[in-house]
């Protein structure tokens, strides 16, 4: 079962030190966020991003001198969901990706 979480920075850290966390959306804003918020250490802590377009799959993106891998939606199916947090990163979709989570794991 999805659950939407709304975290402040301190509480963000804590859930990352014990979770996967994992981007869905490979984007500029991703990107913007994480040179612009460099307290909440995005580039440390996102283990992958996810991104529906298939060009992006397979391929990276650079978050503060570091490059995370772009997987599929369905490779999200690989990990424990319990062990999981996903961060929406997009500035655009963030009501169609919250809508295809909760479809994927219903």
């Amino acid at each position: 079962m999805i659950q939407i979480v709304e975290n402040s920075f301190d509480s963000f850290h804590s859930i990352a030190k014990t979770k996967k966390v994992i981007a869905f959306g490979a984007s500029k804003f991703l990107q913007l966020i994480s040179l612009n918020y460099k307290d909440l250490k995005l580039d440390q802590y996102i283990d992958c991003v996810v991104d529906n377009d298939s060009n992006k799959q397979g391929k990276s993106i650079i978050l503060h001198n570091c490059e995370k891998n772009i997987i599929s939606p369905q490779q999200l199916l690989m990990f424990e969901e319990e062990n999981v947090v996903i961060l929406i990163t997009s500035d655009v979709y963030v009501y169609e990706i919250y809508k295809q989570l909760e479809n994927m794991f219903q």
